[in-house]
């Protein structure tokens, strides 16, 4: 799967968030991509499916990820598209 999108950090992960909205917490990237947070993304890997719970506050607009994107290779798989994230 290939998702183009926004790299934000989350607490001890990155998410990719898409043009949709849908986010995805991005795994096997380690501390690979703090000089990316905020730029657009090209991030290829497997989906995994995962049964995440968020509590919710009546303020809270958090997006629940729609699972893990599991990257094999940062180098090969990951790819900076474009500058700063719209709205950044």
């Amino acid at each position: 799967m290939t998702v183009f999108g926004c790299i934000e950090r989350s607490e001890q992960n990155y998410l990719i968030v898409d043009k949709e909205g849908s986010s995805y917490v991005l795994a096997g990237v380690g501390d690979q991509l703090d000089g990316e947070v905020g730029h657009t993304l090209e991030v290829k890997g497997t989906l995994v499916k995962t049964a995440l719970k968020q509590s919710r506050k009546d303020d809270d607009s958090a997006t629940v990820p729609k699972g893990s994107l599991k990257v094999a290779n940062v180098l090969d798989d990951v790819h900076r598209v474009g500058d700063r994230c719209a709205g950044r």
